[in-house]
C-alpha cells in the first residue's frame, strides 16, 4: 500500500467514505481521482503515490479438451500466451495449459487481480 489518508480527527477509528480508518489513518494502494477532491475539501490529507492499477476484461472461455485437434490446442495456447514448452503430444499440451490456468487462477485469487 502506498497511499496514506489522514482523517481530520487524528483519533477517529471507523469507516468514512468507504475508507477504514484506525487512529485517524487509512492505508490503501490507490484512490480514484473523483474521491480526492471531496476528501481534500473536508480536511483530509493524502500522502504517497498510487500503485499502478491495470483494468482487464474477464472473458470466460472453454478450455481445450482431448477432443480438440493439435492445431486448435496450439491456437488456444497462442491466443492466451501459454507456453507449451517442448510438449508435442496432445495430453502433454493439455497438461501444460491446465497448469498455467491453475497458476493464473491461484495468483489472481491471492492478489485480487487477474494475470
Amino acid at each position: 500500500m502506498s497511499l496514506t489518508i489522514k482523517h481530520p480527527d487524528a483519533d477517529f477509528t471507523g469507516e468514512h467514505s468507504g475508507l477504514v480508518f484506525t487512529d485517524g489513518v487509512a492505508e490503501l494502494a490507490a484512490l480514484e481521482e473523483e474521491a480526492r477532491g471531496p476528501l481534500l475539501d473536508n480536511g483530509f490529507t493524502i500522502e504517497g503515490e498510487d500503485d499502478e492499477i491495470v483494468t482487464v476484461e474477464v472473458v470466460e472461455v472453454e478450455a481445450p479438451t482431448d477432443k480438440w485437434t493439435h492445431e486448435q490446442i496450439d491456437e488456444f495456447a497462442a491466443k492466451f500466451e501459454i507456453d507449451l514448452g517442448d510438449a508435442t503430444k496432445k495430453d502433454a499440451k493439455l497438461a501444460a495449459i491446465a497448469k498455467v490456468i491453475e497458476e493464473r487462477t491461484a495468483a489472481a485469487e491471492a492478489s485480487g487481480t487477474l494475470q
